[in-house]
Parts: C-alpha cells; sequence; structure tokens
C-alpha cells in the first residue's frame, strides 16, 4: 500500500514538467548580420571598433574586440558617389566629395552633416577637427564643436601634423588654439614624403627638423627609404635589415634589426611598436621605453606565430593593450603586446549564405539514444516477454537516476531536457561550396561538410535525408550529422516522396527505381508550359497526361504543400449553417505575364483550368508573389498605372457543383517583397501570412483581414456569430504590433521565408535568410494557449501538490478509522 502512494506521489510530482515560452527557445529570436562578403578599407576606431566596407557598399562598425558582432550599418549608395572619398581619425569617420556638405560619422554610427558652401576637394584630420580645401580652393578648419574657421589660405594639397599645416609643399602655417593662423613661413624643399611630430622626410630622404618657427636641415649621408617614429627617432628599411635612427646634429644608427616582408608602426598617444611580419614570425618590438629613456637596451621583443593575418591594429580589451592580427575574413587573435600571450581568439560569427537562394528548414534530428527507444517501442511485440521486461526495467531505473541527479539542482527540475526540444529547434540547410547546417535557435554550425566541387542545381528533405542534385553527382546527406553519400547522376533534378517510395525527375518525365502499386501523378513546369504525368501500376516510368501552354512566360506557381493540415473542413455561418471548404490537394495555381498578368486555377490531375483572373493594370513583374494554402489563394503585385500600389489579392474556394470562388483585392501601404504562410502541427492554429517588405520588416498579416467574405456592411448578429468576420476595408494597415522582428532592422531586397510548426500548436518557428541576415524568431497566430508564460510559477504548483499529498497521509487514517467503525455498527 505504501508503495503505491509514493508511485502516485510521483506521478503527480510529474505533472510539474509544462514547458516555459522562454525555456523552449531561449530568446525568443536570433539575430546574425552577414558581413556581406570580403571588406575593404579597414580601419580601426578606439582601439576597438572595426571598420569597413562591404560588396554591397555598406560601411560596418565591428565590435571587433568582445563579440565580432556588426553594431551598426549604414548605406552608402546615396550617401557618396564615384568622386566622394572617405578619411578616418582616430575616432571620426569623414566621408566627401559629392555634395556641399562633409558627412561625419562617429564610433557609434552617429551620422552629422557639416554644410559647406561649394564642394570638399580635400578634408585632413587634425588639431581635434578636420581641415577642408573646398572646390573654390579655399582652407578651412572645423573644430569638434562644427565651427567654421577661415584660415584665409588659397589651397591645393595639405599636409597635416596636429596643429601645423603644410600647404602645397611651398608654406607651413602654425593654428592656435582659438582655430586661428598663428604664425606661418615659407618653405622651399623637394618633395615632401612625411610630416610628423615636427620632422619632415622628402622624396630623397632629406631630413628637416622644425624648432623654433625654422626648419633645420639634419645631416643624412647613408640612410635611404626613412619612416619617422617620433621627432627623435627615425627607422630606415633596408632589403635585409631595419634601421633604428637617433636625431641629433645628424641621423645615426642606435640598433639595426632583421628586416621582413610587412613593415609597419603602430603607435597610440603613449606606445609605439614596430610589427616586421616574414612568412612564419611576427616579431613586435615595443619602442615605447627606447622614446622616453633613450636607451636601445630598453627596446622590448616578443615573437608570437605569423598565421597569415595581414591586418594589424592596436586595440584594448579589459584595460589590456594587445595587437589584433586578422585575416581578409576578419579571423584571427588578440594577442598581449607585453607578453606575447594570446589573450583570446577573434572567430566571427557564421558568415555562410546560399549563393543561389535555396535554404531548407528541417526539424533537429533526434539523438540516437531517443532513436533506439522508439525503435524498441516499436518493436515489443517482435522480443520474448523476458526480454521486453529486462529492457523496460532498465530504461525506468536509468529515468530515475536522471531524476535522482536532478533534485541536486532544484532549477533543472522545471526545465525540459534538451533530448526533448519541443520542436522549437530546427536547422537551416544551405549549400556554399559546400553544405552547412545552421541552429535556429542561436546561429551555431551543427555540421558542415567537405566542399563539393560541382555544379549545385537543388536539394529536398526526404526523411532524415537531404537529397542534393549536381550536374554530375546526386549527395545524400545525413541531416544527423552531415555524412554524406554519392551516386552517378543520370541527368535527375528532383525528388519525389510517394507514400515512402522515391521518384525521380529529369529533363522529360518522373521515374520510379521501382514498380508504383498505384497511380501517381505528377506535373512538370517549364518557362511557357506545364505538362502533367502519370505513373501507372506496375511501371516506373511516367507518360504525360495534358499539355497547357501559355503566351506569356510564368512567373510564379504554387500549391498545397504534401504535409497539410486542416482542422476545419468548413466555417460556422451566423445563420447556423455551415459553409464547407472547397479542398483539393491537387490544385495548381500559377501566374503567367505578357502584355497583362493572368491568374490560372489549374486541376493537377486533369488539366483544367478552374478559374482564371486577367489583371490589366500596368505591373511590376518583379513585384508578383504567390501562395496557395488551405482552401484559399494569395498573390500580391506592385501596380504602376494608373496609380503606384501594393495590392494583395485573395481567393477564397468553398465548395458546390463547381467550385465556388470568392475574390476580393486589398491594398497594402508598403511593398512586398516576398510572402509566405504559417503552418501548425495539426492545423487548429489560425493562419498568418508573413510578408517580408520594402522597409526590411517581417509583417504577420492575420487571414481573417485577407477575407474575400469581407462584406460591405455587417449587423449586430453576424458581427457576434461570424468568426471574426469584420466590414471591408480596401486598406489594409501595417500593425507595428505584427512586426516580427520588431527592434531588429532585416536587410536585402529579397529573400527566403523559412516557416516549421514545432511540436506545440501554437507556435511555429519563421526565419529569414539571404545574403545580409539570418533572423528566425517565433510565431504564435491564435497566441500562446499551450505554452506556459513567464508569470507562470511552478514552484507553487509543486508546494500545492506537496501539501495535498501531505493532506492526504493525514487525512487518510481518519478515514480508515471512520470506515471501521461504519463496519462496526
Amino acid at each position: 500500500m505504501k508503495s503505491i502512494t509514493w508511485l502516485l506521489f510521483i506521478y503527480l510530482f510529474s505533472l510539474v514538467n509544462g514547458i516555459l515560452i522562454d525555456d523552449a527557445f531561449t530568446n525568443r529570436e536570433y539575430i546574425n548580420y552577414l558581413y556581406g562578403g570580403k571588406l575593404t578599407d579597414l580601419n580601426v576606431l578606439n582601439h576597438d571598433l572595426l571598420i569597413g566596407i562591404n560588396e554591397y557598399n555598406q560601411l560596418l562598425g565591428i565590435d571587433i574586440i568582445n563579440n565580432n558582432k556588426i553594431q551598426w550599418k549604414i548605406k552608402l549608395d546615396t550617401l557618396i558617389n564615384e568622386e566622394s572619398k572617405l578619411v578616418t581619425s582616430n575616432d571620426r569617420i569623414y566621408i566627401y566629395g559629392k555634395d556641399k556638405e562633409i558627412i561625419e560619422i562617429d564610433s557609434h554610427g552617429q551620422l552629422n552633416f557639416i554644410n559647406l558652401s561649394s564642394v570638399a576637394k580635400v578634408v585632413e584630420p587634425g588639431h581635434d577637427g578636420i581641415f577642408v580645401i573646398d572646390s573654390n580652393s579655399q582652407l578651412y578648419y572645423i573644430d569638434s564643436e562644427s565651427e567654421f574657421h577661415n584660415l584665409n589660405q588659397v589651397a591645393n594639397r595639405l599636409r597635416v601634423d596636429g596643429s601645423y599645416i603644410i600647404i602645397d609643399d611651398s608654406k607651413l602655417i602654425k593654428l592656435s588654439e582659438s582655430g586661428s593662423v598663428s604664425w606661418s613661413i615659407s618653405i622651399s624643399l623637394p618633395s615632401i614624403k612625411q610630416f610628423k611630430s615636427n620632422i619632415i622626410i622628402t622624396e630623397n630622404d632629406q631630413i628637416f627638423k622644425l624648432h623654433n618657427k625654422k626648419l633645420t636641415r639634419i645631416e643624412n649621408d647613408s640612410y635611404k627609404n626613412i619612416h619617422i617614429i617620433d621627432s627623435n627617432y627615425l627607422y630606415s628599411v633596408l632589403d635585409d635589415s631595419i634601421k633604428l635612427i637617433n636625431l641629433e646634429k645628424k641621423a645615426k644608427e642606435i640598433k639595426t634589426i632583421k628586416s621582413g616582408s610587412i613593415i609597419e608602426l603602430l603607435q597610440t598617444p603613449i606606445h609605439s611598436f614596430l610589427i616586421v611580419s616574414d612568412s612564419k614570425l611576427k616579431r613586435i618590438y615595443d619602442l615605447t621605453d627606447l622614446l622616453e629613456s633613450k636607451s636601445p637596451h630598453s627596446i622590448k621583443q616578443i615573437s608570437i606565430k605569423d598565421n597569415n593575418m595581414p591586418f594589424n591594429f592596436i586595440g584594448i580589451k579589459n584595460d589590456e593593450l594587445g595587437l589584433i592580427s586578422i585575416n581578409n575574413e576578419l579571423r584571427g587573435e588578440f594577442v598581449s603586446l607585453f607578453n606575447g600571450l594570446i589573450i583570446d581568439k577573434i572567430t566571427p560569427h557564421n558568415q555562410y549564405y546560399s549563393k543561389n537562394g535555396q535554404y531548407l528548414i528541417i526539424d533537429h534530428p533526434e539523438s540516437e539514444e531517443i532513436k533506439h527507444e522508439v525503435e524498441h517501442l516499436l518493436n515489443l511485440d517482435d522480443r520474448l516477454v523476458f526480454s521486453n521486461w529486462v529492457k523496460r526495467v532498465i530504461r525506468h531505473l536509468s529515468e530515475l537516476g536522471r531524476f535522482a541527479t536532478s533534485i541536486n539542482n532544484i532549477k533543472s527540475i522545471f526545465k525540459s531536457s534538451d533530448e526533448s526540444n519541443h520542436g522549437f529547434n530546427k536547422l537551416i540547410i544551405l549549400f556554399n561550396e559546400k553544405f552547412i547546417a545552421i541552429n535556429s535557435k542561436d546561429g551555431s554550425i551543427e555540421w558542415e561538410t567537405d566542399v563539393i566541387n560541382d555544379e549545385f542545381i537543388k536539394f529536398k528533405s526526404v526523411g532524415d535525408e537531404i537529397y542534393s542534385f549536381f550536374k554530375n553527382t546526386i549527395v545524400i546527406i545525413n541531416s544527423r550529422d552531415g555524412k554524406i553519400a554519392t551516386r552517378p547522376n543520370k541527368n535527375y533534378n528532383n525528388v519525389i516522396n510517394v507514400d515512402g517510395s522515391l521518384v525521380f525527375e529529369n529533363e522529360e518525365h518522373f521515374v520510379s527505381p521501382s514498380l508504383m502499386n498505384r497511380k501517381s501523378f505528377f506535373r512538370k513546369v517549364n518557362e511557357f508550359e506545364i505538362t502533367g504525368h502519370v505513373i501507372l501500376p506496375n511501371t516506373t516510368n511516367s507518360i504525360p497526361t495534358y499539355n497547357l501552354k501559355f503566351k506569356g512566360p510564368i512567373v510564379s506557381i504554387s500549391n498545397i504543400l504534401s504535409n497539410f493540415k486542416t482542422a476545419s473542413i468548413g466555417i460556422p455561418q451566423f445563420d447556423k449553417s455551415v459553409l464547407y471548404k472547397y479542398l483539393n490537394p491537387n490544385l495548381i495555381s500559377l501566374i503567367t505575364f505578357d502584355e497583362v498578368m493572368k491568374l490560372y486555377v489549374i486541376d493537377g490531375i486533369s488539366g483544367s483550368i478552374i478559374h482564371e483572373i486577367e489583371h490589366t493594370e500596368t505591373i511590376d513583374p518583379n513585384s508578383v508573389n504567390l501562395i496557395m494554402d488551405d482552401n484559399w489563394i494569395i498573390y500580391s503585385f506592385f501596380t504602376k498605372q494608373p496609380r503606384l500600389e501594393q495590392r494583395i489579392n485573395v481567393l477564397d474556394l468553398f465548395n458546390s457543383t463547381i467550385p465556388d470562388i470568392k475574390s476580393q483585392s486589398f491594398i497594402y501601404p508598403e511593398r512586398i517583397n516576398k510572402l509566405s504562410s504559417t503552418n501548425s502541427l495539426y492545423g487548429i492554429t489560425t493562419k498568418s501570412v508573413i510578408a517580408y517588405t520594402e522597409s526590411g520588416s517581417l509583417i504577420e498579416i492575420p487571414k481573417y483581414l485577407i477575407n474575400s467574405k469581407r462584406p460591405s456592411t455587417i449587423n449586430a448578429q453576424e458581427l457576434s456569430n461570424d468568426y471574426r468576420l469584420i466590414p471591408y476595408e480596401p486598406i489594409i494597415k501595417k500593425d507595428g504590433f505584427k512586426v516580427i522582428n520588431h527592434k531588429y532592422q532585416l536587410d536585402g531586397n529579397t529573400g527566403e521565408i523559412l516557416l516549421s510548426p514545432t511540436k506545440y500548436e501554437s507556435t511555429s518557428i519563421v526565419c529569414f535568410f539571404n545574403k545580409q541576415v539570418q533572423f528566425c524568431s517565433l510565431i504564435q497566430p491564435s497566441s500562446s494557449f499551450d505554452l506556459l508564460g513567464k508569470r507562470f510559477n511552478k514552484i507553487k504548483l509543486m508546494i500545492t501538490v506537496v501539501l495535498l499529498f501531505v493532506v492526504y497521509i493525514v487525512t487518510k487514517p481518519f478515514v480508515f478509522k471512520k470506515k471501521l467503525n461504519a463496519i462496526w455498527i
């Protein structure tokens, strides 16, 4: 009896295992901004923010020190032209040359437009501001407060060293603290190569030092290819060595070091480092103490491996000075400049995207342990009674062991097991020279294959395998671990799962490797025609059944998904009648575009045209989108004439002697680039349409808004009885609460909307992938009716169960005694 009581308690305790939405999907959304190809014009602001321009002409600010994520992104298309130029200071970016303005960008990505009277020709940072030469050759100084100071100088070229400016290599001026010219002198020098720290180096390696408003020539007869370190030290780069030079009355060598293929001088206001790289080693010379003590013995040297990382910058992380070394893919390391130890590895978030725009979303495969358990339960009848009993005992003991260990951590009792992710974990599969599987939860790479050197055509998921078609091979990928198997491709380009049998498609027909046991229908789509095919019983090759040719090319085609589910075959009306849906899984809808746009609804078995609509408006053919689900068809397009409008049209199909088709048109306030529709596990949840708009928003539009049955007027009885039936309004307003990506901006003119249901009917996963961004989130068209909210307190529920159990134990003797007394009486 006691054992039964404890088993009852354990059973009640185990019921406290509802899943919280935050446990199911940790952050509710995941976003990864891609760099957009290789970056150019790399530089670092404030020793921690890497800036660069990508292949889409966007300026990126990347936190190279902490997480390698994009902090901000600025589209340069409207800001620059071919004449524009970009310069940087320690903490600012300046863009000029297009219009009568200079665009100043700080390290936070904030833009400041500095208006000029004419187009800027030269901009040079210096003296806590910038020096500007306009198209009239007038020289201005603009301070940090954006105040203008006319220096009353005619100039065509500048060399800036703090508050000193050399104009056209013929005049040197000194700027005062107030921004005016303090003094000026005329100079006559050969062509100047470098001006820094009051030192001037000419192209023929003459050295001049500025002191007391005069230029003094320093004797140099021995050293070539000279570069400035500071006002007292230079270095000369020779073929086999680097000479460190001290400046007194003449240039004097103080130390010789071995040369390399790349030599860089990296400096902060306090520190100076000379980086010498060759094919295997990177030698770092700390010159900071030399500049202070004047002793060559104070130079410190550390050596690190050169892992083919050509870009070097000085950075600061956790108050420690380090060397940022990265390659073209922004992979690298952060190395301490004091001991040469690697402080951190620099690894960007995955930068994979599909080059041909094909993406696939699949369920995360179950672990091998769960798979074996399911197989065991399915094969119970095939085993002996004793062996089945042993298996059950072992499984129950292992579950009891996991429960016992979880008691040590009270929080783990209330969290769902990783082995049972409830379908919230999806894999996004794409091909970019190799196949990559990306986890929708956090963007991590689950697996990737080796590079495949073949022309990729398309891929498709079949069970736990992914069939990928290349020009010469068919690659079969295990979605669990990414292992691949290949076989020759006999001109196939697609595979279809028919009742567990695979049917392959080529350019001419469909082929089954084995005899079919029933009729199977298919369709083949070309640019101007659609052809029906059938594989008859006990045959392997398909034969054509119909052929429909169109005047214009087919720009979009859609059909109901093979795994489509619906929980309702009809719509209840206010008068208690039922309007039954026309649910034909063989329907095909397509749009052609010639002089006019036409929509066709076709029976995929017979090839008969059920419905046809013609649009005479002037339409942008690149704006057409078409989706089909349940008993409805929705398509969108952008009209140019008679007016600029984004339209959404809907066709709802209902049962009668012939299909009863109702249609309606709506206007959306923003251009739509892509459409898709939600799906759920059992088809109970209300449908929604997902639209990707021109502004980079992923919008959820409830299907009941895009409803052909919406009447012009509605009475109270209809409003109270017909589910969410509202009066017709031609404009569907953009609802800010329905923006799925809310605070995140999605980039790119187009992309792929990926949707997949979870094991909870209320919730689906929605992802948007393209060449510039990866985004995944949850969508709940009917709200969260089967998931626990944040405020649900599992601990209180557990305490309630425990208290009920205690009350049961305490009252049990009294109940037993009462029953006993009743028997005696």
